[in-house]
């Protein structure tokens, strides 16, 4: 089996009066490059930031039988510890807690802090 990681830095929009968004979000896909089939049952990755250095990790359940020569994705959301603050677009946020909120409807974005890749560790 070979795989490989891609990271999805920003999303949108960030509602701070009910704090609902999408958060950031990986894809891992693993293609069967075996004459047999695969099973997965589980995906450790690694974030690295943009020094090179491992931020952090996370494992997942995944689930599925690949064929040999087909593949399987499989999308997460990053771990919390690596999903930044709201940043308003195009205007200052301001509130007079000192959180964010929506100045004239304009839509917040969520990004991930210093993640600059990420790397399938293990599957099995």
């Amino acid at each position: 089996m070979s795989g490989t990681c891609s990271l999805q830095h920003r999303t949108q929009p960030y509602d701070p009066h009910t704090s609902e968004y999408t958060a950031p979000a990986y894809t891992v896909t693993l293609t069967n490059t075996s004459s047999v089939p695969g099973n997965v049952s589980d995906i450790a990755t690694v974030f690295y930031g943009s020094n090179g250095s491992e931020e952090t990790s996370d494992q997942e359940s995944a689930s599925g039988i690949i064929a040999p020569g087909q593949s399987l994705s499989w999308t997460f959301t990053v771990p919390d510890g690596l999903i930044g603050p709201p940043v308003q677009i195009g205007h200052v946020t301001t509130a007079s807690d000192g959180g964010a909120y929506w100045n004239d409807g304009d839509p917040l974005d969520v990004s991930l802090v210093d993640a600059q890749s990420c790397q399938i560790e293990k599957w099995g």
